[in-house]
């Protein structure tokens, strides 16, 4: 899986359950930023990157089936100058702690450089820990158990035959996209050597690095000897005490244990033959594997605390303090603040609330409750528009700030009874077609520091699909305020502060009405409601603060994964 280590850290970040304990928090502040998971994932989207600086793994268990996970490497360039993984690895462990139903846990742990994976019942359960040594040019994978278990470690390699690249994988080309000549890729070489070892490489017979400079203009310095790509060969070598090979791509233990362990070899060289490459690989397995294992990993877990004691970063606070910034910007409905990100449909009944309120509340909203007009007297309504009362190109404006809505360009007021979906006694509807739009004088009150709602009803245009603002009191290009709007795509429901950003997609239709509402309460999290029932949520107050910590630390891990390499990072496929 080709990710951006920010893409990365977001996953992580939308998966991650609480890593304290229930009874406080961790001993170590690291803990706290831990990523742990409670259930399998179904494909490598929901995989966990790991590295040490040099080799990178994306790791997930599925659901029912195996333990997989890529292995990269920073150097592994292939002659089209693609950065190409190494090859995948299947990890199947019988009887299968994965199977549904069974308990579940898998873990980030920052400070030793590893995941963990806990697996099956109790007395059944199997703990397997993957770490990429921070010292060699190694990956460990070790199993353990209560119980006797059979491993069986299999290699999966997809680059198989020589031919055109074609489709969305050409993308991965894209530095020779344009070029006059074919983008073939070549395949890797799975080797059958004798003993019980899988080996494996790439290695480039072509170049476009001729070409390239070339297009740059720097042809007069191509010399066939500096050329970085033409021989480069990398690859690997997979063995562990107890796995015998079954096939050129399969080891499996000879019997069942309590506990399994294997290590897989990584090694770039450039330029290489075969002999050159696999004389080296044996050389570097050879000086990785006289270091004991338990030395080895007390070695690794010791660069990665020195690592995370050199510098850090944590953001802690005051629950509750977290609040909108507040502007003096009009609020402006219809529009953004600088006119433009024009809504296109139906707005009626909106509502700006300085709390947050209930669930049951905006169900009330949406449900047409006879108990919803009593919110229309809410010492926290800060401000109401009919819009059926329309006049002289004012509307009224009720609630404590009693803030009038002044027309900008062309509005009108829709009929909302002409609409065969209306809810029934719907009142007065704005109908905009992206020629004007509502705009509302600051005020105090309308500068939302704390919790606040915002509700309305809400019908795009027909033929239209076009992001447009419902609500917007936030200086362009900024999140120093609120902006409740329609993006993307014009039928999504987005909610913007500061402290949160939350996304609905397809949460509206065209030409019918649906009743939105944005919450933000600052002592727990903002929430969006389509139809009166919850659709997202994100925590904020010292969830937000956590939150930012826990991104700082998993960014520094990703460099830390990714930046001791022979080439630099790549942000965008590493």
């Amino acid at each position: 899986m080709n990710s951006l280590p920010l893409r990365a850290i977001v996953a992580l970040l939308a998966l991650a359950t609480c890593a304290a304990a229930a009874d406080g928090p961790p001993a170590d502040p690291l803990d706290a930023y831990n990523v742990v998971w409670d259930s399998p994932s179904k494909d490598s989207s929901g995989s966990m990157p790991l590295g040490n600086g040099d080799i990178g793994l994306n790791v997930w268990a599925e659901a029912g089936g195996d333990l997989v996970f890529y292995v990269s490497k920073t150097d592994a360039w292939d002659g089209l100058g693609r950065l190409l993984k190494l090859g995948r690895v299947r990890v199947k462990l019988t009887p299968n702690p994965f199977t549904a139903g069974q308990p579940f846990r898998q873990t980030l742990r920052l400070r030793q450089g590893e995941i963990e994976i806990v697996a099956g019942q109790a007395a059944d359960a199997v703990t397997v820990r993957l770490w990429a040594d921070a010292n060699r040019p190694v990956i460990h994978v070790e199993a353990y158990g209560q119980k006797p278990f059979e491993l069986q470690a299999t290699l999966e390699v997809w680059r198989t035959k020589e031919g055109p690249l074609e489709g969305k994988n050409r993308d991965s080309a894209r530095g020779v996209l344009e070029s006059p000549e074919p983008l073939v890729a070549t395949p890797d070489t799975l080797l059958d050597l004798p003993g019980d070892r899988l080996v494996w490489y790439h290695r480039n017979t072509t170049s476009c690095w001729p070409v390239t400079m070339k297009v740059q203009g720097l042809e007069g310095l191509v010399k066939p000897s500096d050329d970085p790509l033409m021989g480069r060969t990398f690859g690997g070598m997979i063995k562990g005490e107890g796995l015998a090979k079954t096939g050129p791509a399969s080891l499996k233990s000879k019997a069942a244990s309590k506990h399994h362990a294997f290590a897989i070899y990584a090694l770039t060289k450039t330029p290489a033959t075969e002999a050159q490459w696999l004389s080296e690989l044996d050389a570097t397995a050879a000086r990785a594997g006289a270091v004991a294992l338990d030395k080895a990993r007390e070695a690794h877990r010791a660069w990665w605390n020195d690592f995370w004691n050199r510098s850090w970063i944590r953001v802690i606070g005051t629950a509750g303090a977290e609040e909108v910034a507040t502007n003096t910007l009009p609020l402006r409905i219809g529009a953004s603040s600088s006119g433009g990100n024009r809504f296109a449909g139906d707005i009626a009944q909106p509502m700006i609330f300085s709390r947050a309120l209930t669930e049951d509340e905006i169900a009330m909203l949406a449900a047409r409750n006879p108990g919803a007009p009593g919110l229309r007297g809410d010492p926290a309504l800060v401000a109401a528009w009919d819009f059926g009362s329309l006049k002289d190109g004012v509307v009224a404006g009720t609630g404590t700030a009693a803030a009038p809505a002044k027309v900008v360009g062309e509005v009108g007021v829709a009929d909302t009874h002409a609409r065969g979906s209306d809810p029934p006694a719907m009142p007065g509807a704005l109908r905009l077609t992206g020629k004007g739009y509502l705009e509302v004088a600051d005020s105090p009150k309308l500068r939302l520091a704390g919790a606040c709602t915002i509700s309305a009803w809400v019908a795009p245009a027909k033929g239209t699909a076009t992001d447009g603002r419902l609500f917007d009191k936030c200086p362009i290009g900024t999140n120093n305020g609120f902006v409740l709007d329609t993006y993307p795509g014009g039928r999504s429901l987005r909610f913007i502060t500061p402290a949160a950003t939350l996304t609905q997609k397809d949460a509206l239709k065209v030409g019918e009405w649906t009743h939105v509402a944005a919450v933000f309460d600052p002592s727990g999290d903002a929430r969006l409601y389509v139809g009166g029932k919850p659709v997202t949520a994100q925590t904020v107050g010292t969830g937000t603060r956590t939150t930012i910590a826990q991104g700082y630390a998993l960014q520094r891990f990703i460099n830390a994964c990714g930046g001791r390499g022979a080439m630099p990072i790549k942000f965008n496929g590493s």
